[in-house]
């Protein structure tokens, strides 16, 4: 009979596994390779002569700009995010967004618990006294994805993500395989949901 409870116990576990969305997109991840990212080895004239034809870059506003990742374990998920991000967006005139690049300081982590702040802190999750930021740098946007380099955990990786781009704002939400940066907790799946919206 004990046998018989334990292996209910286990499918009620097994079936309370809080999982990501099946319809969501995943980060196309791949091994970095160094990309020049001075706007095509412009010089210094050159870059004042671009800006000059009107494409700007600009601070992204944290006032108007989200970001939020979920985690997901057995029979629960938990919404984060961090308090302390930079970056900016380079765009055209007509509001065309053509790179972007930000920069998140991970001690900042903000989840619906003060107890999992202090274990995603330590080197389970972000080892924020070992890597104190993440940061993002676009190689090259179009209207429906962005390719970029991730530095994350020490590792840099060119990733591949879907985006939604609207007037002076770059959006996403997708699934990031964290253990492709060495990330890996037991009973943790390890994809992770990504949403941001950016705008100046």
């Amino acid at each position: 009979m004990k046998t018989i409870y334990l292996l209910l116990g286990i499918l009620v576990l097994l079936a309370a596994c809080s999982s990501p969305p099946d319809d969501l997109a995943s980060a196309v991840i791949m091994e970095h390779e160094p990309v020049d990212n001075t706007m095509g080895g412009m010089t210094d004239d050159e870059m004042d002569a671009m800006m000059d034809d009107g494409i700007h870059e600009m601070t992204i506003d944290p006032a108007k700009s989200t970001f939020t990742f979920e985690g997901y374990g057995p029979g629960k998920s938990h919404v984060g995010t961090f308090q302390e991000m930079s970056g900016t967006i380079t765009m055209e005139m007509d509001g065309t967004i053509t790179a972007s690049e930000g920069t998140i300081q991970t001690a900042s982590v903000k989840s619906d618990s003060d107890g999992l702040d202090n274990h995603l802190k330590n080197e389970d999750f972000f080892d924020v006294e070992r890597y104190p930021t993440i940061t993002w740098k676009s190689n090259s946007i179009n209207d429906e994805e962005m390719i970029g380099e991730l530095t994350f955990l020490g590792v840099t990786r060119t990733i591949t993500i879907p985006i939604i781009m609207k007037e002076n704002s770059l959006s996403a939400d997708f699934l990031l395989d964290t253990s492709q940066f060495g990330m890996s907790y037991a009973g943790v799946n390890d994809e992770v949901r990504i949403a941001f919206a950016v705008r100046p």
